[in-house]
């Protein structure tokens, strides 16, 4: 049996977990969008990792759903802080099926992820590129941006872990990899020019003298005479 086979739609609207065990990581700066919130209960982002029966897995719904577990905990990992909530055989892991168009999911999406690379551990290299192809189906808006450019944006902020500067569709087979934000402007930008030119002053003049460019533009030799 597969993990999606372990959550069964019922005749009520609801979703339910009929596995032995499941825990689901809810990262609780999600309600920095107005994408958590706990009460009788608990109602989040649909974009989190989860552990069914011992198999990490992830949900990755761009809507707010809600669940009804057993227990929720609070957990602390790698400095960041979760809701834990575990589901038992038959808890409603949706309470209802039917979900609210959030117009802005868009750009929290966008912000969360691509932005500042708040990854959940179940996103790797393989399925990245899909993780917004659903947003216009669900919400009703998608970003305003082809699959192709998105699929080129991916591949650039994934670099090897070993040689940062190396894209890492260009590392050897198995190599750990490592996701940029599109704030890091160190290693994002190539060249001097686009590091002053692409961030805020500050940030570009520190990044150009402390970081060697790795390409360089006609328009630097000019600053140079």
């Amino acid at each position: 049996m597969s993990s999606a086979d372990l959550f069964v739609h019922q005749s009520d609207g609801s979703v339910t977990y009929e596995g032995k065990k499941l825990i689901a990581y809810i990262p609780e700066h999600y309600e920095t969008y107005s994408l958590f919130k706990l009460a009788e209960t608990v109602t989040a982002l649909a974009v989190f990792d989860m552990e069914a029966d011992g198999k990490k897995i992830g949900i990755q719904l761009p809507a707010a759903i809600e669940m009804k577990p057993s227990e929720v905990d609070d957990a602390t990992i790698n400095d960041e802080k979760f809701k834990v909530l575990t589901f038992y055989k038959g808890d409603k892991f949706m309470v209802r099926t039917d979900v609210v168009k959030i117009e802005k999911m868009g750009y929290y999406l966008w912000k969360e992820f691509i932005g500042l690379g708040r990854f959940p551990k179940y996103v790797n290299y393989d399925n990245i590129f899909w993780l917004l192809d659903s947003l216009k189906t669900v919400t009703g808006k998608g970003i305003d941006a082809s699959h192709t450019l998105l699929e080129v944006i991916y591949q650039h902020l994934f670099r090897d872990s070993e040689h940062v500067d190396k894209p890492y569709r260009l590392a050897r087979p198995g190599t750990p990899y490592h996701i940029l934000t599109m704030r890091d402007i160190s290693h994002i930008a190539q060249s001097n020019h686009s590091k002053v030119f692409g961030a805020y002053s500050g940030d570009g003049i520190n990044s150009a003298l402390v970081t060697q460019n790795t390409k360089n533009n006609e328009f630097e030799d000019m600053y140079r005479q």
